[in-house]
């Protein structure tokens, strides 16, 4: 099966630092902040948290970014975008309570449907029951690479909210950890590039998206279909 990307950079990363074997903590929640809580005073190294200033927990420390994410719209391989105009019309898609959904709700001319997963969002595609569909970007490549044999078009987007990158978290009285750490993840460039691919993360070029961001525009949150 596969590790994940941060797991297999972890292991990179401590072969650079002579500090193999890797030593992991886990804690099964669907909330990072919580499972930090609970976990980050057992560990010298957190992988990965969001690099954003505003993203802050207590007692950690974060490296310089090693990569960017965001939001991905999925489509038939011969669907044409450029931008929202070209969704104008279209039966499109959003997942609950994700960036998209909030976004998209302050424009009545993209009118969508929701989901409350990824795969029913590939299910409807697959379906023809919707044209495209606004996903995290990871797992829409991720999935479309690993369980649909790269069927669909994954187009990174970006714009406001749509995008960040993150960071890997030291305990904050360990900052010559931290140097080094940032010091591998630059030497390790071409292997999170090779990463990245390897778990289908996609990679054309990214479409802007001329939305207004969050916290701009009274939120509107229409009803799951």
């Amino acid at each position: 099966p596969e590790r994940g990307i941060y797991v297999d950079l972890a292991e990179l990363v401590a072969q650079r630092l002579n500090a193999t074997p890797v030593q992991y903590t886990w804690w099964l929640t669907f909330y990072q902040r919580r499972a930090l809580r609970n976990t980050a005073k057992e560990c010298d190294a957190v992988f990965a948290l969001p690099t954003d200033a505003d993203y802050r927990v207590r007692g950690l420390q974060k490296t310089a970014a090693f990569l960017d994410l965001g939001y991905a719209l999925v489509t038939a391989p011969n669907f044409t975008f450029n931008g929202l105009d070209d969704l104008k019309g279209k039966r499109l898609a959003v997942q609950f309570q994700t960036n998209p959904h909030i976004l998209l709700s302050q424009r009545s001319d993209l009118p969508f449907s929701t989901f409350k997963t990824s795969e029913e969002i590939f299910a409807a595609l697959a379906k023809g029951d919707i044209e495209a569909g606004f996903l995290w970007g990871p797992t829409a490549g991720f999935d479309n690479l690993k369980q649909h044999g790269g069927r669909w078009k994954v187009t990174p987007l970006t714009g406001p909210d749509l995008t960040g990158q993150v960071s890997v978290a030291v305990q904050r009285d360990k900052a010559e950890l931290a140097k080094d750490i940032d010091a591998a993840l630059v030497a390790l460039k071409p292997q999170i590039a090779e990463l990245a691919a390897k778990y289908g993360f996609p990679k054309m070029a990214p479409v802007k998206l001329d939305l207004v961001a969050l916290g701009q525009a009274p939120t509107k949150v229409q009803t799951m279909t």
